[in-house]
Order: C-alpha cells, then structure tokens, then sequence
C-alpha cells in the first residue's frame, strides 16, 4: 500500500484512520514548511512519532537531554559509541548504566506523544505512507489510532485557553509554598487535573526560582499540554507565581532567549523607528557632529538579531519547540526575515534552548 497526497485534500484524521481501518503497518512522513514528521505504524495502531534526523534516535537523544535525563557529553558518547557498534541508543545507555531503560522508555513515549501534539497542529503540507514489515518491540507502548486522534484532537481544542494563561513561556516559575504545604494540597490537585500526584511533584520541586516555566514544564516529563495545564492549575492554586526573567550567563541551564515576544516588537519598533528618522533627517547630521557610521551599523545589527530572536520565539509558541536550524522557520517567518543577514549567524538549539550569535567575519 502506498498513499500520498496533501493535508489540504485528505487531512491527517483520514489518513491515521485509514491506516488503522486496513491495519498496515509501515512509516508515514508528513512534511510541512521545510520540517519533517515520520510516524511508525504497527498493525494500525501508533509505534513511535519522531522529528526527522539526519542520525539514528537523534531526535531522541536531544529529547532525553531536553528532559534532564541525560547529559549533552553523555549523549555525544553514547552517539559515539553507536556509530562504532550500530547498537540501539536504548541498549547503549541501559548497559553503561547512564539511564535505567525503564526512563529510556518513558521518554521515548513522551516524545512521541509530543510530537503527535504538534504533527496535528498542521494544516497543510503533504504525507506519503509506505508499507513495510516492522517489528514489534516488546517494549514498545503501542498506541491505538483512535484514542490518539480522540486525546490528540482534545488538546488542541483545548490548548488555546491554557496557551492564553501563560502566554510568555520565558517567565521565571517560583514555588510560594513549602514543600510540606505543597504535599498538603497534591492529592486534591491530582484530583481536579487528572495528573498523578508523583509528577505535579517533580513539577513543583523544578519550579525551584531560576528556570523559566517552559524550562520547568520540560524538566517535568509531562509533555508540553499536560506540563502547562498542571502548571496553569498551581499557579490559580496559589502554588506557584510567575517572576520577570533573570539572565545568567554562568548558568547553563537557562536558554539565552529570554524577551517575551510582545517586549521585544516593541522594542523592534522603537529601534526601528530611531534608524528610520536618521535615514530620513539628514539635516540632523551636521557637518559638525555626524552620526558615525558605525554607530549606524551597531544598531541595524542590533536589529536584525532581535527581528531573528523574536521569529524564534513565536515558533516556539507554534509548534513547541525552537527549529533546529533557521531555514526550518516557517515560510512567512523567512519571508519576513528576508535580507536580514540569517546566514550571517550562527544558531543552534541546545537542551537549555538556542544559541545565536553573529558569525565572525
């Protein structure tokens, strides 16, 4: 069996249910804006949900540094070992001892959940299923389609209102309760979210002052719906607050980008507007008292790196992540950025967020 097409025409409901329907098994590729999606299918029902990668369990390698499971030294070993042995990251890291392959497949659920909450985010783009015989690990959680579409569906529906209580993922997330008020209060809290007591827990001990909430979220291990919506939940619990951004540079945990995106249009703005008076007023520059050219030039950098930043930060809003290159923005954010110097710079996602810098010249 073979099927391809484009969202537009068979949307992504149809073809999960007409696999499901004919029982396949094989590999589904949905491609959107440059980004690309592979889903395993086992039988019809889900095996795994993967971004694309250019290496073997890469996405998920950088998934298990973004929870705190695993280092990036640690990970550039294990991928080291792996290309030596082609052995599965799962079995390299259980033996070494570095990850209990118990929280190896924790992750690996997670990720795919993730990346189906995302994948149905997609309005258009195009997909091609090819059949093919794939294998059941026996440790594989095999999802069955229609309950993905029905939970996937949900929290799409339902994502805008809780994107809309915490619109501004950079904010620091700060306990305002013991630890002993907080194990007071978790039993109810697993109770109005349907989130087990353990994880709100490991949530809230995150939440320790330094990180930003999407940080904590991550850290958590609940995915980024079901880490907002317990979040949300202490925040209106009186559990948590919501404090301004504090960069450290000496702290590697914390992502670089931290300007909330509605902060930084404005400043955009302004800066926009100041670059655009000395263009058009040439009589303020006086023979006299020029303004220096590379002033000039400064502040048209300037600008560039922050129209860059805060395209990265409304597609981490979009899609739940920051892109792992910046060709891999959308098609309207290129545009916007067009002669803005992307190739100039030098960017990388990272498990603490990005790293952007100008390239040396």
């Amino acid at each position: 069996m073979s099927l391809h097409g484009v969202l537009s025409d068979f949307g992504l409901a149809e073809v999960f249910q007409l696999i499901s329907h004919q029982r396949k098994s094989g590999t589904l590729e949905v491609t959107h804006d440059g980004r690309v999606i592979t889903v395993g299918f086992f039988e019809g029902s889900v095996q795994s949900a993967a971004p694309a990668s250019d290496r073997p369990d890469g996405a998920l390698g950088e998934f298990l540094v973004q929870s705190g499971a695993l280092s990036e030294p640690a990970l550039e070993q294990a991928f080291r070992q792996q290309a030596g042995t082609l052995k599965p990251l799962r079995q390299l890291l259980d033996g070494s001892g570095q990850l209990p392959a118990a929280d190896f497949d924790e992750i690996a659920a997670l990720l795919t959940r993730e990346t189906l909450f995302g994948l149905f985010g997609w309005d258009d783009g195009s997909f091609r299923f090819g059949a093919q015989q794939r294998d059941s690990a026996p440790d594989a959680e095999l999802l069955g389609t229609e309950a993905v579409l029905l939970d996937t569906l949900r929290m799409r529906d339902e994502w805008p209102g809780l994107a809309r209580k915490l619109p501004d993922g950079s904010l620091r997330a700060v306990t305002t309760v013991s630890i002993e008020d907080f194990h007071a209060r978790k039993a109810r809290l697993a109770a109005e979210t349907g989130i087990s007591a353990e994880r709100l827990e490991r949530l809230f001990t995150a939440a320790e002052g330094r990180l930003p909430a999407r940080r904590v979220i991550a850290l958590s291990r609940l995915g980024t719906f079901s880490g907002t919506q317990a979040l949300c939940a202490m925040l209106e619990a009186g559990l948590l607050r919501l404090d301004s951004p504090e960069p450290d540079a000496s702290d590697p945990a914390q992502p670089v980008a931290r300007r909330r995106p509605g902060f930084a249009a404005g400043v955009i703005a302004v800066a926009a507007g100041v670059v655009l008076l000395m263009a058009l007023l040439p009589d303020v520059r006086r023979e006299d008292h020029p303004v220096p050219a590379g002033v000039l030039r400064e502040a048209g950098s300037w600008l560039e790196e922050e129209h860059i930043r805060l395209e990265l930060e409304a597609h981490r809003w979009r899609t739940g992540q920051y892109p792992s290159a910046l060709d891999q923005l959308s098609r309207d954010a290129r545009a916007r950025l067009a002669g803005r110097g992307r190739g100039q710079y030098i960017y990388f996602r990272s498990a603490a967020g990005y790293r952007l810098s100008r390239a040396l010249r």
